[in-house]
Order: structure tokens, then sequence, then C-alpha cells
């Protein structure tokens, strides 16, 4: 009875062991690892859903108001008609319909290429010399504009002699500058305002060698959100699973959305997220949304509604789980009938070589889940190393700047040196006043001026066609305070005048810090803008005799745009600056050339002009996914800059790691097969000698002897 009951404890323990070792322990390492895995993907498939809806809300970003909504609008039908081959024909189809969606909020007129009003296109039908006398002045400003002229439009000849005109049809409030917003840059051009008291105080004007057109825009068109609408509508026409809709700040409580109306509460509730902790990215019971300002009084959102599947991992590991013990049952079942039943013969050697790949495959799966995280991780961590490198990069870029600045100087210094040398004291003669100024072009300065001790102004020009006449008696003045304080004359200003107050150094810190601030490149405020300036003498100063005061300028955008083309541009592109882009803000040259397919490249630069610090994004260049990352310099505070970075790269990386930790999973398991094979050849000699001693036995050979 004592026998019987060790028996069952030692089988019932046997048993046990086979359990725990088959079925408990490779269960947990499965759980365990499983669990980890559908975190994993469920993360990344967060993050992956609220960089589709970021990316879903950038196509509202540059209609941040109604004004620009109309804007981009009349831009586009004008743009489309100029290139028809009839663009009044088109014309009259594309103002029908603007009425017709937009019933009382436009008046048009438009005139043909010799300039006639096209009758059956214009609303106004009275003025017509007032009309026509504003064609003239719109063409000639646009011609103004187009020749990329400095001057001021308000001191334009057509201007001056029709404002009063055009004031009294335009508008009270009206000024002749304005005429150059419809003209800017995309995120800086907007309509033009003349008049508060009329019902439409609003207008935008493009002219063509083809065709011209003026709209008049409604007050009630600038102040509701109808435009907004009709883009989100737009927006909303396609059947993925993307959603947009806006709120006004005042009435959050009801958010426009063109679909999915039952989840209204929880983007009220992301909303009231988004205004308490400035948090974007809210996840609900039901959806994950996003939400951005798109201006002081509107929030815009995206939304996408979950797929609980997916967000259930729990769910999903029980459902797997199930199904893995459901086979794992029925192939235990298989192996017990095939071998317990029907007495199937299975070689002891299989059997010790499926007992150790079971005992090493159970680890690996521990080792396989430890490895897929590794991979995640590391990926997101590739990833960070490179956003850092390329920070890194364009900060360093941004600090040569300062370098190319230094060089400028000397080289100019050095040139003015050499000249004081060859002249001294004497006064310059035609040649070698020519011969400064060639050499200066070489510089590309905005604006450059050689000023005598006479006051007599030996040259004084702009790049580009720019006129300076407008600098040139403020200039006059400068140079005539500076030689004399340089010259120790001592020059007492009448205070009353602006424009000698400015010649007295202890009025002027100017004046009186120019001794220290000669010879360098520095900024220098002139009226409302800010330039790079740079000035000295000529003459023998040590002596206190300058003859010449030389003073060159440069537009801080130009100044900073010389240097991407003089430096930048021609860096070796290798590494991460093969993708190295920049562009300063007001232009849109890429440099280098990024080739026809860089709008959204040039999208990222542009919001990377308007950002205050790094910013990063995935682009599509080409058919290829890269990561970018942008940045707006600090001493190159008018150039944004950008690196991006093939997303193949990464993929090869991680590909190459995949391969490395399979071809040891793939090695260890050959290991183990060698050695189970192995121990099954040295277990099975000795029991194969018994066997043949065994059957000598049998047949009464008992001279037989037994090979140890």
């Amino acid at each position: 009875m004592q026998e019987t009951r060790k028996n069952w404890t030692a089988s019932l323990l046997q048993y046990a062991g086979l359990v725990f070792c088959f079925f408990v322990f490779p269960f947990f390492v499965f759980n365990s690892s499983l669990a980890s895995l559908l975190e994993l993907k469920l993360d990344n498939h967060r993050h992956e859903v609220y960089q589709r809806l970021s990316e879903r809300l950038k196509l509202l970003l540059p209609y941040n108001d109604e004004r620009r909504y109309y804007t981009l609008m009349l831009q586009k039908v004008f743009d489309i008609a100029v290139q028809q081959p009839d663009p009044s024909a088109y014309l009259e189809k594309a103002i029908a319909r603007l009425k017709n969606n937009h019933p009382g909020r436009f008046e048009f007129i438009v005139w043909d290429k010799s300039g006639s009003v096209i009758e059956r296109l214009t609303d106004e039908k009275r003025f017509r010399f007032v009309v026509n006398r504003l064609y003239v002045v719109l063409r000639a400003v646009t011609a103004h504009l187009a020749a990329g002229s400095s001057d001021e439009i308000k001191k334009l000849d057509v201007i001056k002699s029709n404002f009063n005109l055009i004031k009294h049809f335009l508008g009270r409030i009206f000024l002749p500058d304005s005429l150059e917003l419809p003209y800017m840059a995309e995120d800086q051009s907007s309509l033009i305002l003349a008049d508060y008291g009329k019902n439409r105080p609003y207008f935008w004007y493009h002219t063509d060698d083809k065709i011209s057109m003026l709209c008049f825009i409604a007050w009630d068109a600038i102040t509701d959100n109808r435009g907004i609408k009709n883009i989100i509508k737009s927006a909303n026409q396609g059947n993925d699973d993307i959603c947009i809709g806006f709120a006004s700040l005042h009435n959050l409580s009801e958010p426009y959305l063109c679909r999915n109306s039952h989840i209204e509460n929880e983007v009220v509730l992301a909303l009231a997220k988004y205004e308490n902790s400035s948090e974007q990215m809210i996840e609900t019971d039901h959806a994950q949304i996003v939400v951005q300002m798109l201006n002081l009084h509107t929030r815009i959102f995206a939304l996408s509604l979950k797929d609980h599947e997916i967000y259930t991992p729990e769910i999903i590991r029980i459902r797997i789980i199930t199904q893995a013990v459901v086979v794992y049952l029925l192939i235990g079942l298989l192996l017990y009938f095939n071998f317990k039943i029907r007495r199937a013969f299975f070689s002891i050697r299989w059997k010790l070589l499926l007992v150790f790949m079971y005992a090493n495959v159970a680890p690996l799966t521990v080792l396989g889940a430890i490895a897929y995280d590794y991979l995640q991780n590391r990926k997101v961590s590739l990833r960070n190393e490179i956003q850092l490198e390329s920070a890194r990069l364009m900060r360093e870029i941004d600090n040569r700047f300062k370098i190319q600045s230094e060089t400028y100087t000397r080289q100019l210094s050095a040139m003015i040196e050499r000249i004081n040398k060859e002249n001294s004291t004497k006064l310059l003669n035609t040649d070698q006043i020519q011969q400064i100024r060639t050499a200066i072009v070489e510089y590309s300065p905005s604006e450059a001026f050689l000023v005598d001790r006479n006051g007599v102004m030996n040259f004084g020009f702009g790049t580009a066609g720019r006129d300076v006449t407008h600098s040139t008696s403020y200039v006059k003045n400068l140079s005539e305070a500076i030689l004399k304080f340089h010259n120790r004359i001592i020059v007492t200003a009448d205070k009353s005048d602006v424009l000698t107050k400015i010649a007295d150094p202890e009025e002027t810190d100017f004046v009186r810090n120019s001794i220290r601030d000669s010879g360098k490149i520095w900024p220098m405020s002139i009226g409302d803008s800010m330039k790079m300036s740079y000035w000295n003498m000529l003459g023998e100063p040590a002596s206190y005799i300058n003859n010449y005061f030389l003073l060159l300028l440069w537009d801080e955008e130009e100044f900073q745009r010389i240097f991407l083309n003089q430096y930048f541009g021609k860096l070796a592109r290798s590494n991460l600056m093969s993708g190295a882009f920049a562009r300063t803000i007001n232009s849109r040259q890429i440099i280098p050339d990024a080739g026809a397919d860089s709008d959204e490249l040039a999208a990222f630069l542009k919001d990377a002009a308007h950002s205050s610090g790094n910013i990063y994004g995935s682009l599509q260049l080409a058919g290829q996914p890269y990561m970018a990352t942008g940045w707006r310099g600090k001493n190159m505070n008018n150039t944004c800059f950008a690196i991006i970075y093939p997303m193949i790269r990464i993929e090869a990386e991680i590909d190459r790691l995949a391969r490395r930790m399979l071809s040891g999973a793939a090695l260890s398991i050959i290991l183990t097969m060698i050695i189970a094979l192995a121990v099954a050849r040295q277990f099975l000699g000795p029991v194969r000698a018994l066997s043949v001693a065994a059957i000598a036995v049998s047949q009464h050979d008992y001279r037989h002897r037994i090979q140890i």
C-alpha cells in the first residue's frame, strides 16, 4: 500500500512537472510577450492617427480668417482665368457661381486687355471716368511691383495725380501703399481695407495683359464663418475616416461637425481640455481628436473614430490565447492518441530532439518579444538622434553667418586700407572712384554711398535697379556729421531741425560712437526698417584727415541670402548636409534647388519661419518618405532651415538589426538540433548494444560480449 502511494505521488509529480514545463511556463511566456506586443502596436497606431490628424489640419491653416479665405479664392479664380483662351468667358461662369454661393457679398469690375470695361461682368454702372482712371492706376502699380522697385507706391506720379479721385471711389481710409497687399507672398497677401462706413469696405484686385479684375467684398463676408464652413465641407467630402470641424471660442458647446454628430459631447470635452491646458491631442471613449488654434476666435479640430477591436488589446489577447490553447490541446490530444492509443513508434532520437527544441523555443519567444521592443525603441532612438544632429548642424550653420560677416568686414577694410595707403590725404580722381564702385558691387549691397568732405555725393546706387533718391538727403547729412566728427570739427546743430540735429554728437549716439563702430558690419536702424551696414573713412584717419565717407547698406534678408548663395549653397553635400535646405522668409527660392516636387518642403520651411524653436514633421518628396527637422535662425533671423532625412535609411538600419537577431536565433536553433542529435547518439549507443546483447541471449549465444 505504501509502495503504491509512493508510485502514485511520483507519477503525480512527474505529470505536474510535465504540465508546468510544457504548458504553464510556455503559456506564461506567450501571454507576457503578447501583452507587450499588443500594447506597443496600439501605441504606434495612436501615434500614426495623431500624425494623420495633424497633417489634415494643416490644410486649414492658410485660411486663418475670412479675409485670407476670400483672398486665396479670388486669387485662384483669377489665376485660372488668365490661363484660359477666353478669360472673360471663364470669369462670367466663375463670377456667377461666386454670386450664387455668396449672394450679396461681391461686386465686380472687369476690364479687357485694352482697358475697356466688360459691361456684362461689371456691377458698377456709374462713374465710368473714375473706373477708367482706376484701371490706369492699378496697371501702373502692378508694373511697379513686378519690377521690384523699392520706391513707395504713394510716390508714383500716377498715384499723386489720381489719388483724390480713386480715394473718393474706393474709400475714405484708402492708403496707396496698401495696393501691394494682393501681390504679397502667399502667407501675407490680403484684402485691402478702404472704408469703414460703406457696405463694401474691402476690395481685391489683380491685373494682367489679358484681363483685369477688381472685386469689392461686403462686411458680412468678413464677419461670419461661411468661408471656413465651405473649406471644411470640401475637406470632409472624402470617404476616409477623418472628420474635420471648427468651433467659435465664444460658443465652444456647439462645434461645427459635418458628420459624427453622435460624439459632439466628446468634441466639446476635447475643446475644453485644449482651452484649459493647451493639450492638443486628446483621446476620448470613441475617438482620437487633435485641436489647434486657427485664429484668436476660432478653434479647428480633426477626429478619427476608434475601431474598438484595435483599442481593446485585452480582448485581442484573450482571443489569441484562446486560439493558441485550443491548437495546443488539439496537438496534445493528437500526440496522445497517436502514441498512447495507436502505439505508434517514434524514435527516441526524435523525441530528444523535440524536447531540446521545445526547451530552446520558450526562451527564444521571450527574447523575440524583447527584441521587437528593442527594435521599435531603436527606431525612435534613431529618429531622435537624427533630429538632435540636424538641430546641431543648423545651429552650426547659423553661427557660421557671423564668420561670414567678419570675412566681409576684413575684405572691405583691407580694400579701404589699401586705398588710404595709395592716396593718403589726396582726393580721389574719377577713375579711382569708379574702381571703388566696381569693387563694392561684388559685395552686392542693397545701397551704397560715397560722400566727400565737401558734401558731394560721388556715387549713390542700389542693386537691381533700386532707387536710392529717398535716402540721399539723409545720408548726406549723416556723412557730413560723421566726417566733421572724425576730423575734430565741432558742430552745434539746430535742435529744432531733425535733419541737422543728427549732426550733433551730443544728441546722436550714432555719430558719437561712429569711431568705435566704423570698419564693422552692424545692424543699423533706418526709418522703420533694420539694415546691415558697413561704413569707413577714406583719407588719413590717424592724422584726423578724412576725405570720404563710404556707407554700404544691405537689407537684412538680402544679406542673409548672400550668405546662403555664397556659403551654404556651396557646402559639400554629404551625410546630413545632403538633405539641408534653406530659404529667406519672404522668398520662394529654396537653396539649393529641391527640384520640381518640393511643395511639401516649401510648406514645411514656411512653418519653420513662424516657429520659435525646432519643428519636426514628415514629408513626401519624389514619392519617398522623409523625416524633417526645421528651425528659424537666431543670427540669421530672416532665414529658415530644414534638414530632411530619408526614412528608408532608418528602415534599412532596423532591417539590418532584425536580420542579425534572426540569424542569431537560427544559429541557436541549429546548435540545439546538433546538440540534441549528439546527445541522442551518445545515449542510443549503449541502448543499441544492450539490444544486441538481449537478442544474443535469446539465441543462447552466451559468448557475445557488450562493447564498452
